[in-house]
């Protein structure tokens, strides 16, 4: 009788290993980005909760927004990139912009951000 062998061969804990390091790889070069995605978002929000129902000024969001930038340690995207409008009584500010990460060699993965907040009288 023959008795067959069960179970992964060396080979194949190569390429398990392998696989497994390129996603653990991925998830390193990733998370620095999404972290200051979760500021920026957090920056946001704050300064929405700050001026929410209240008569503001252009010029206090972006005075509002560098205060919490500067305070958050945000790298980026770069503060002038932040674009204040106003539409009726709706403030709006819109944090939309792109960071990229180093992968392997000249492979790079880009990352794509669009955050709104509308800040209401």
């Amino acid at each position: 009788m023959r008795h067959r062998q069960k179970g992964m061969t060396l080979i194949g804990w190569l390429l398990v290993l392998a696989i497994g390091g390129l996603l653990v790889t991925a998830g390193l070069r990733l998370v620095p980005i999404y972290l200051n995605h979760m500021k920026v978002v957090s920056t946001l929000n704050k300064v929405k909760d700050e001026y929410q129902g209240k008569a503001a000024t252009p010029r206090q969001l972006e005075t509002a927004l560098a205060k919490h930038y500067n305070i958050e340690g945000i790298t980026s995207p770069a503060f002038k990139e932040f674009k204040i409008s106003r539409h009726g009584g709706v403030y709006t500010i819109t944090a939309k912009y792109q960071n990229r990460a180093p992968y392997l060699y000249n492979i790079w993965f880009l990352v794509d951000f669009d955050k709104t907040v509308e800040i209401r009288r």
